[in-house]
């Protein structure tokens, strides 16, 4: 019988459970974070591809993720979610090896972009698999108590590892070029696979499944909402270092720092708010901001 039976976490004792996850995720998500600022001049300045290529090229992550995300919970549910995560760990290690491969073949402008575009498809599948993973993960081991706090935590890495990612990476490439970012990149998830199986894992989930359709009509209103809450700052990732260079300005990796600064302040301030006064009564001030 584990703990959780007994008597429920502090709230002190579920965010100390919760730290090697976010852990897991900063480690992991610094594969979206660390190539952020460098990707868009890369292909625009590097590649020689138009504004709409780029856009193209930074949506397919999401695109893949969105494409995979039911498969990721599947695997999470029924084969383990630390099978999920390490999975998802190290796709997105090959996800750099992939952009390391398109940056050998810049030469030929059609061949890097198109392994560019298979190393974001990678990535946006180890991301889905990840996140879907670290939070069934998470959830399982601190209770549904503490729901809202795991998915705090997680987001707060996802936007540390952003906010700090970026201006790393552009340091980095400065130093030492693409090849070094893209060599850091593929290392953090393998150090994150070894965290990983220091945490006790949680059984798969075995109960009644509910049909795809079922579901989507559960939530689609909560996913229309979020995915039009979001536009902003996808926006804001793929074209601010072209909006910057356009300028003649450096320093594009500092404002999606600056982005990843307020958002983690604001998980950290009002975080806990959802679980106190209701998801609902939240998300209906928070979404007109």
């Amino acid at each position: 019988m584990n703990r959780q039976a007994i008597a429920p976490l502090s709230r002190r004792e579920a965010t100390c459970c919760l730290l090697p996850f976010a852990t897991i995720v900063l480690l992991g998500y610094l594969t979206v974070g660390l190539p952020l600022a460098i990707l868009p001049v890369y292909v625009h300045d590097y590649l020689g591809f138009g504004p709409m290529i780029v856009g193209w090229v930074m949506a397919s992550q999401s695109i893949a993720t969105l494409l995979t995300r039911q498969f990721s919970g599947f695997v999470a549910d029924t084969r383990g979610s630390r099978l999920a995560v390490f999975n998802g760990m190290l796709l997105c290690s090959l996800s750099a090896l992939l952009y390391a491969v398109s940056l050998w073949n810049h030469g030929l402008p059609k061949i890097a972009l198109l392994l560019l575009f298979a190393g974001r498809a990678v990535l946006g599948f180890g991301e889905s698999l990840l996140i879907t993973g670290v939070l069934s993960w998470s959830i399982g081991r601190v209770g549904m108590r503490y729901a809202g706090r795991a998915m705090v935590w997680v987001g707060i890495s996802m936007f540390s590892a952003i906010g700090g990612g970026a201006p790393l990476g552009s340091i980095l490439l400065k130093q030492s070029g693409f090849g070094t970012v893209a060599l850091v990149t593929a290392i953090l998830p393998l150090l994150a696979c070894v965290l990983m199986q220091k945490i006790e894992p949680i059984p798969p989930h075995n109960g009644r499944k509910i049909g795809f359709f079922k579901v989507v009509g559960l939530i689609w209103p909560y996913g229309v909402s979020l995915a039009l809450n979001t536009i902003g700052f996808g926006a804001l990732f793929a074209f601010l270092g072209l909006d910057y260079a356009a300028h003649h300005w450096t320093g594009a990796s500092f404002g999606l720092t600056a982005f990843g600064a307020a958002y983690v302040i604001a998980r950290l301030t009002f975080g806990g708010l959802p679980d106190r006064l209701g998801g609902q009564r939240v998300a209906r001030v928070t979404i007109p901001l």
